[in-house]
């Protein structure tokens, strides 16, 4: 039954029509599915068998460029690792020079760093017998260490400044040496001073004497290890501190001294030089030998002698090294390298001028011919024109005639030729000032500065002719102006005037905040006092050209085109390639120990020399020797706190030459216009300027100041700047002037100038202020030097107003090589007390003098 009906219903279902539902317009769609990736089977079926050119994707490229820089990094860190042991390998190894340790004490007498540096010495394993024992009083001890396996230099400086200076120049680690019951003192502190800014190698602190503490006292030992370190570390950040207590410390800070990782001065390592062992004169030349360090020597390049110069070197022979193993003969003698005479460096310091150079050569007949054609042309062309009263004739040139242009105008004019043909010898005169006259003319340039009558000096005199020409004032006053500054005098009261003026100038030596303000004079015009003084509308975008009335003596010295370029020609060449034969031949390696024969030296220098001191020579790099003009950075030392005045003696000792010059000083700033500097004030720094030879940066450089006593006061530290010609220095002047009378924006200034011939000269600079009000000259008032002046806002009464001027200056010639003696270095403190004492020394005598009469 069940199944029967369930049959029917089927039937039924079947039977009945189907319904099919529409969706209204608010259902909402989903998008559409994308497939991404395809399956298996579905890219084998698009294959088809074929293998499609290999791609990466950006997550791959990304992983494989980690990889790869990271392996880069591994590979670097390796090469460096590498490089890094074999320069301390090589630092004192069979075929290097030995490795040169100073000891140095910045206390007592120095008998502490040699005691320490003689522990070491036979630490390492020297052997000193009854007949040698007098080797440890040496200053230098030069030493193979079988125990380290290294050649060694041990040098114990003495408590001299300036051997202790030359001495790191060749140094490759200095040991500090101090002992618990030792302080510092006041010449220990400024030989550290010097070190640093000369530039210290690898620095190692050493504390010798702990042994004297016994058991009870070991609290207070460990806290003077505490508190040594701590200010080793506060000195020299990356110094190493080691302790003499016990057996075996000097081994282990030996070691430490070797294998440390020296710190690279470029100054010293790139340049080879040489500490002299031996010297002699032979055959007319200098023979020195000794090791070779820093860098491979260039036989073409030439050598600096202390006092002499730039020297050529005429060949390099070998040489017994001295710790090498011989086995009693004598090597043959063999020439190692000889310049070429197409490389070898010139010799040549400056640039032969040619006097005749810059002669203008006598017209030909058609230049004549053409000259006069074109005269002839002009006077035909020649006009009157209508000008502006004031005008000149180049500024007529230019004007337009206008035929429609009323005569009735508000400017008055004035009528003249064009090219001045009408104009008399009298109407000139007339328009001179009374007050130039031949007795001024004679004056003209004196200024209170040095300066001036150097530059006037250098330019050959005052240029009369010059002054003649630009001092003309091309215009006539008309009856009413001249009587309106007629009346306006007879309303002054000069007496009232002259009094004031005095009472202000007075206040201004008493009170003077400007150093660059400038009195103008009363008996010359401001005109032809300031002649070579020049205004500027904005120091520092108005154009200036370098080259401009440049002095005779620039014309001897050498300029680059580009200096930077020069400087990374000159460090690539020195980087030769071991398979070029063609250059290899004239490099000899560092580390050998070698005979060098010097010419152009006199018999009698080395009888000059003074034996505390070491004999160190220096290669120079190409252009070295080349005068130039050098700008160096310098800081005033804290020690010295009074200023120093531009132009003054002063010797600067760079680490590879010592001369004196007399340096102008300038403002540290960027642009191409820089101000001059009349002093060198306390902790401050300046660009001094000097001509000398090419020095390329980074070069460190120490200033000081020659007593007549011999000793020498540190001044300044800094280091090379550049070497440019074209570096503008100009000097600033300011011409001061007072309101007088104030309505709003305009005012009348007196005391700036004291005619009015100079008011008109100089109408188109514009003027200043103290309290930053800017304006301009409208007109003069009268015949005694009061103008009128518009500014930007109201002046205030006590304000001061300013008129700029420069003028460029140049460093003088004044270089000189000075020969290394032996000279205390000394602060000005120490300097004032001893003059001090001096002074109550005479005045004791005096007064017992007076006593016993």
């Amino acid at each position: 039954f069940c199944l029967a009906t369930l049959r029917r219903c089927s039937k039924t279902i079947l039977l009945m029509p189907q319904h099919h539902h529409e969706t209204g317009g608010l259902k909402q769609s989903n998008k559409q599915h994308k497939q991404r990736f395809r399956s298996k089977g579905q890219l084998t079926q698009t294959h088809r068998g074929r293998v499609e050119a290999a791609t990466v994707s950006k997550k791959k490229k990304a992983a494989i460029a980690k990889q790869a820089r990271k392996l880069k990094s591994d590979q670097s860190r390796a090469s460096k690792r590498t490089e890094t042991q074999n320069e301390k390998r090589k630092l004192g190894g069979n075929n290097a020079a030995p490795h040169c340790i100073m000891f140095v004490q910045t206390y007592g007498d120095g008998s502490d760093a040699r005691s320490v540096r003689n522990a070491l010495a036979l630490e390492a394993g020297l052997v000193v017998g009854d007949k040698d024992a007098a080797v440890l009083h040496d200053q230098v001890i030069t030493m193979y260490s079988s125990k380290l396996r290294k050649r060694l230099t041990l040098i114990a400086a003495p408590r001299k400044e300036d051997v202790c200076l030359e001495y790191a120049k060749m140094a490759d680690s200095i040991a500090i040496i101090a002992t618990p019951d030792a302080t510092m003192d006041q010449p220990g502190d400024m030989l550290m001073t010097c070190l640093k800014a000369q530039g210290i190698p690898t620095t190692t602190h050493i504390l010798a004497g702990l042994d004297v503490f016994t058991t009870k006292e070991t609290k207070k030992k460990n806290d003077l290890k505490r508190e040594f370190a701590h200010a080793a570390a506060d000195q020299f950040p990356d110094t190493k501190v080691h302790f003499l207590e016990k057996k075996g410390d000097e081994r282990t800070c030996l070691w430490s001294i070797v294998n440390r990782k020296k710190r690279n001065l470029t100054w010293k390592n790139h340049r080879a030089h040489m500490h002299v062992d031996d010297a002699s004169t032979q055959d007319g030349e200098l023979r020195v030998t000794g090791y070779i360090r820093g860098d491979a020597l260039n036989v073409n390049a030439l050598v600096h002698i202390p006092g002499i110069g730039a020297c050529p070197v005429l060949r390099i022979i070998s040489a017994n090294d001295p710790l090498k193993e011989n086995d009693g003969t004598t090597p043959d003698v063999e020439v190692i390298a000889s310049p070429s005479e197409s490389l070898q460096h010139s010799l040549e310091t400056e640039v032969e001028v040619d006097p005749l150079d810059a002669e203008q050569t006598f017209p030909t007949d058609d230049e004549i011919k053409q000259s006069v054609e074109e005269r002839a042309l002009k006077n035909v062309a020649s006009r009157t024109v209508a000008v502006p009263r004031g005008w000149s004739n180049y500024q007529a040139s230019w004007i337009v005639e206008d035929e429609d242009k009323d005569d009735d105008d508000e400017q008055k004019m004035i009528s003249f030729t064009r090219h001045g043909n009408d104009v008399t010898d009298d109407d000139i005169q007339r328009e001179i000032f009374a007050s130039v006259g031949k007795q001024h003319i004679s004056n003209a340039g004196v200024d209170d500065d040095e300066e001036d009558s150097d530059d006037e000096d250098k330019f050959g005199g005052t240029g009369e002719e010059d002054l003649e020409e630009r001092l003309i004032v091309g215009n006539e006053e008309d009856e009413d102006d001249i009587d309106l500054d007629a009346q306006y005098d007879k309303e002054m009261d000069m007496e009232e005037e002259q009094e004031n003026l005095a009472k202000l100038r007075s206040t201004a030596e008493e009170e003077r905040n400007f150093p660059d303000e400038m009195d103008t004079p009363l008996d010359t015009p401001a005109r032809v006092r300031f002649a070579k003084y020049r205004g500027l509308q904005s120091f520092k975008h108005t154009p200036w050209d370098a080259r401009e009335e440049l002095p005779e003596q620039y014309a001897r010295i050498y300029k680059f085109k580009n200096f930077s370029h020069t400087q990374r020609r000159v460090c690539n060449a020195l980087d030769t390639d071991p398979s070029d034969d063609e250059l290899t031949q004239y490099f000899v390696p560092e580390g050998q120990y070698v005979t060098i024969c010097i010419g152009n030296v006199p018999k009698e220098y080395l009888g000059s020399l003074d034996p505390s001191l070491p004999f160190i020579l220096w290669w120079l790099w190409e252009h070295e020797n080349k005068m130039s003009v050098v700008h160096y950075v310098l800081k005033m030392h804290a020690t010295h706190d009074e200023p120093i005045k531009s132009k003054e003696r002063l010797l600067f000792q760079t680490g590879i030459r010592a001369f004196s010059s007399e340096p102008i000083f300038s403002s540290f700033t960027s642009g191409n216009k820089h101000k001059f500097e009349r002093f060198f004030q306390p902790e401050s720094v300046v660009v001094a300027t000097v001509i000398a030879p090419v020095q390329f940066a980074p070069m460190p450089v120490l200033c000081f100041k020659q007593l007549q006593d011999g000793s020498r006061v540190l001044v300044a530290t800094g280091s090379v700047l550049s070497v440019n010609p074209d570096r503008i220095i100009a000097k600033r002047i300011r011409l001061s002037g007072h309101p007088f009378k104030i309505n709003k924006r305009s005012a009348v200034i007196r005391y700036m100038f004291f005619n009015a011939a100079d008011i008109h000269w100089f109408k188109p600079i514009e003027l200043a202020t103290k309290y930053g009000r800017r304006g301009h000259i409208k007109s003069s008032l009268g015949t005694h030097g009061h103008m009128k002046c518009v500014f930007d806002d109201q002046l205030k009464a006590h304000d001061t107003i300013m008129l700029n001027l420069y003028k460029r200056v140049y460093p003088k010639w004044k270089y000189a090589e000075c020969v290394s003696t032996s000279s205390p270095i000394i602060t000005l403190e120490d300097l004032k007390m001893a003059n001090g004492s001096e002074d109550e020394d005479r005045m004791d005598t005096g007064m017992q003098e007076e006593m016993d009469e």
